[in-house]
């Protein structure tokens, strides 16, 4: 259907997955984010392998983390994998070193699927709404491509963030960082694009 696949993977008052895990000791803001779990799963899963076009639009989520998180992954990507069962044992009358957990799956099953660096299928299949307050967003927009952000109101919501809709407009034509160019991609020209909208005169 060349159509994109949306998520809203935040949370609102609540966590989707991880929060009963630690909320009960306060550790909560410790539990992986929701929507970084489901940006790591479908790149680790082969999915975006098996589907190249496919175009995945991640929503209110922010761009801060971007860079640091697809950097982190490429780095994890780009080590050999690890066999344990190839380790020598400790040499008797050493000090013993800490047992490591044997990897799960082995290496020649994991590498069957991420065929690509992170950061490849970031470039490819994924959009980032934006938050026009947010100070990291050039540096996002400089990482990624402008071409990778949608601009988004948060409307009909009548909450703190759905009255942003008022100021959001205001907050990207101000912003000095971000080029006129990239202004308007993020304003209509991705999101006609990626929706594949059609013209009409």
């Amino acid at each position: 259907m060349d159509m994109p696949i949306l998520f809203h993977a935040v949370q609102h008052g609540h966590r989707l997955v991880n929060a009963l895990k630690f909320q009960k000791e306060g550790l909560d803001f410790l539990a992986p984010i929701d929507g970084h779990m489901n940006l790591a799963s479908l790149i680790t899963s082969g999915l975006l392998d098996d589907f190249p076009k496919l175009k995945v639009i991640h929503t209110e989520s922010g761009t801060a983390w971007i860079k640091s998180f697809v950097q982190r992954m490429d780095r994890q990507f780009e080590r050999p994998p690890v066999n344990y069962d190839d380790e020598n044992p400790t040499p008797r009358g050493k000090r013993r070193v800490q047992e490591r957990a044997k990897q799960v799956v082995p290496p020649e099953v994991s590498s069957e699927k991420n065929k690509l660096p992170p950061s490849d299928y970031f470039r490819r299949n994924f959009y980032f709404t934006i938050e026009t307050e947010e100070p990291e967003l050039p540096e996002a927009i400089e990482f990624l491509g402008a071409e990778h952000f949608l601009f988004a109101t948060d409307y009909p919501h009548d909450d703190p963030g759905g009255r942003m809709k008022f100021k959001d407009v205001e907050l990207l034509q101000a912003n000095r960082k971000i080029s006129e160019t990239d202004k308007e991609l993020i304003r209509w020209e991705n999101a006609k694009r990626v929706f594949t909208i059609r013209s009409y005169n």
